[in-house]
């Protein structure tokens, strides 16, 4: 397992931390897969959890499940990202921004639980 804190979050976050881009900035291709495994005391109902994503563009891959099991929840998240340089313009942040900010929606998604 990624950092769950890190890792995929990390990347997208990185895209995302300007609204609007200028210049040129880094933007390395790579793949990142991570999984976590979120297990509740007894006294815990799962209520709901985030509806699984899939995603794809000419640059990202963007897949995430989430398992719901007795007293448990599995996230398994996968990102691809390809760019043939190490380097992306304004017009690629802004051919980016619809895919990234899907993304962003499911890294902030919440597994909903109550006390029983």
């Amino acid at each position: 397992m990624s950092s769950f804190a890190g890792g995929i979050a990390q990347s997208v976050f990185a895209f995302a931390a300007e609204s609007d881009r200028v210049q040129a900035f880094t933007c390395i291709s790579g793949v990142t897969e991570e999984q976590a495994r979120f297990e509740f005391s007894k006294e815990v109902i799962i209520v709901a959890v985030p509806k699984s994503m899939t995603l794809r563009d000419e640059k990202f891959e963007y897949t995430s499940t989430y398992l719901k099991e007795p007293g448990a929840v599995i996230v398994r998240r996968r990102l691809k990202f390809y760019n043939p340089s190490a380097l992306c313009g304004p017009e690629d942040f802004k051919s980016m921004n619809t895919v990234i900010g899907s993304m962003l929606s499911d890294l902030k998604s919440q597994i909903v639980v109550q006390l029983k």
